[in-house]
């Protein structure tokens, strides 16, 4: 008790026992009467703001997560944090509840943890939390994981009492812990963001336990830094998308002779379906998964044909054992989705479980639960009416919280509000969004499945800079050069200040070997550049205007652009490299 007086922390709260972090810039920045989204976080998460004195009678609801929570490939308005804010208004039209979308794209479950830490600062009644999808994207080691054993678990223990505070003050805090983790930096860096796709992912269980533990600590964390503030949490129980999105690395355990067994199998079942013998193809793949049970294409394949033949709750399993056994995790496995309960349970914390809200909602609508293409918009973000059934659910749960009267029907207010969530969507809005959904899977190399969510996109909006260059892009990576180059000129004649466009048409040139001309666009791109961009695009176009440089022999001017690149990022080894040449 006098430690708390004191406000002395446990170490379970002060840090995460798994990572260290190179530093971190809040999310909220102080203005006036409000707290606004810091620009500088604007490239991850969405401009919100609340005031800074909490008047009598508010009640704030922050909610957490990536980018379902963010709402992507839409932005808040269409979240489920959006649908709730409008439920709850609806319900209290006086502006008592303050619903602030929290949700960082790409952010695990680790960094809403580290999130807490500030956000517990602002007198919170409930967090939302929506996590599970992100946990594979940062690249981390976690040395030889073993089960916990008694010491390991009464020093868990340990660290949640306060005591171990006053403990840790003493043996040097932080600065001992940063030497025994991993260190991550400030921001979140993708392993996919350094690669041309899933394939630096390998099939590694030793990593994979850890990042379940490291997760089911994160989510004990997160609860006990909301209730420590006297805020209530909900958690929620990520759904994805299994009957219609494949795989995105598969990796066969058989030996080579096995492998070419396994391979015609698998000819063959796409020769019969091809030709209508959908049960000859099913027994056909049956065959392939029982000879190779890992293989992730080749589980989703024969989830697809048991369901074409009408086969349901078989081809629910194999899509489920084809999402776990995916090599590059960008889809909550099981191990993490049961996590979330079972950690909900010891800290007596409600759950919304999203997985059966999609089962009912495809059943209502679809006649069967395996959730696909007509819930989500790629592999794990869900359409608006989606988000707006989970709002329904959250709302639900509000009332059995006792933080809302119960005499208000959610579906009632669902309809009421839904004209107003749908109807702030723009034609551009839509297309936007499916550009976001083609980068994303570009960014996950499923560049043939991008290429059509970017040609839907340019057909509703070709009048729009940012839609007409991902198109570009998406041509580009297809192995339609000239057409790419086209869609960049005609992007960059749309807005010549869009500074992604810029940049894209001014590779091309360099391509082309036009080098004085792509150095030019690379200079304009770094003029319309904010601030607030990602910091490596910023280095990116400096390290590229200095390349040119060189090439035209001017190597002063480009000593300039790399030391201007080497200030933005001095980490970089992208920089140091060109500085030493």
């Amino acid at each position: 008790m006098i430690l708390a007086v004191l406000g002395v922390q446990p170490v379970s709260n002060r840090r995460d026992a798994y990572v260290g972090f190179a530093g971190s810039v809040p999310l909220f920045t102080k203005s006036g009467d409000l707290y606004s989204t810091t620009p500088l976080k604007l490239s991850y998460f969405n401009q919100q703001s609340f005031s800074a004195k909490k008047s009598r009678g508010t009640r704030r609801v922050f909610c957490l997560g990536g980018s379902t929570t963010f709402g992507h490939p839409y932005e808040d308005p269409t979240s489920f944090c959006g649908w709730l804010r409008e439920m709850l208004h609806e319900v209290e039209p006086d502006g008592s509840w303050e619903v602030i979308n929290c949700g960082g794209v790409s952010y695990a479950s680790y960094r809403v943890a580290l999130l807490m830490n500030e956000l517990i600062e602002y007198e919170p009644d409930l967090f939302i939390v929506y996590t599970g999808h992100n946990e594979f994207l940062e690249e981390r080691s976690y040395g030889n994981l073993r089960e916990a054993g008694l010491v390991e678990m009464a020093g868990r223990s340990v660290s949640r009492l306060r005591i171990s505070g006053v403990i840790d003050d003493f043996l040097g805090g932080l600065s001992s812990h940063d030497k025994t983790t991993s260190r991550l930096a400030a921001e979140v860096d993708v392993i996919l963001d350094h690669t041309d796709g899933p394939e630096t992912y390998r099939r590694d269980p030793e990593l994979r336990r850890g990042v379940v533990a490291h997760f089911r600590e994160s989510l004990l964390r997160i609860i006990q830094l909301a209730q420590g503030s006297g805020a209530k949490v909900i958690l929620v129980k990520p759904e994805s998308n299994l009957k219609d999105f494949s795989p995105f690395k598969s990796e066969s355990t058989l030996s080579f002779g096995e492998s070419l067994r396994w391979e015609k199998l698998i000819r063959d079942a796409r020769e019969a379906r091809k030709t209508g013998q959908t049960e000859v193809a099913v027994e056909l793949l049956l065959l392939a998964c029982n000879l190779d049970p890992h293989h992730a294409d080749g589980l989703f394949q024969a989830a697809s044909a048991l369901f074409e033949a009408g086969r349901i709750e078989e081809a629910e399993q194999y899509s489920l054992n084809a999402r776990d056994e995916d090599v590059c995790n960008l889809r909550a496995p099981r191990e993490i989705t049961e996590s979330i309960p079972i950690v909900a349970e010891s800290r007596n914390v409600k759950v919304v479980n999203f997985q059966k809200i999609i089962a009912q909602r495809c059943l209502q609508i679809h006649g069967h639960m395996l959730p696909g293409d007509e819930c989500f918009l790629d592999h794990v973000h869900p359409t608006v009416d989606a988000n707006g059934d989970l709002g329904v659910a959250l709302f639900k749960t509000m009332q059995e919280m006792e933080l809302v009267p119960p005499q208000h029907s959610p579906e009632q207010i669902h309809e009421r509000v839904r004209h107003r969530v749908t109807s702030s969507i723009s034609k551009e809005e839509q297309a936007l969004a499916l550009t976001r959904v083609a980068q994303v899977l570009a960014w996950a190399g499923k560049d043939q499945e991008g290429l059509g969510s970017a040609k839907q996109a340019v057909e509703l909006c070709p009048e729009s800079s940012a839609v007409v260059s991902q198109y570009g892009r998406m041509l580009e990576k297809n192995g339609q050069t000239e057409d790419a180059f086209i869609q960049y000129q005609a992007a960059v004649r749309l807005d010549s200040s869009d500074s992604l466009a810029l940049s894209r048409l001014a590779a091309a040139f360099f391509m082309k070997d036009s080098i004085k001309e792509a150095r030019d666009h690379w200079g304009t791109a770094i003029a319309n550049t904010p601030d607030s961009a990602p910091l490596s695009f910023r280095v990116e176009l400096h390290v590229r205007v200095g390349d040119c440089h060189a090439l035209l022999g001017d190597r002063e001017a480009a000593r300039k652009e790399y030391l201007i690149a080497s200030r933005l990022d001095p980490a970089s080894p992208l920089v140091a490299e060109r500085l030493r040449r």
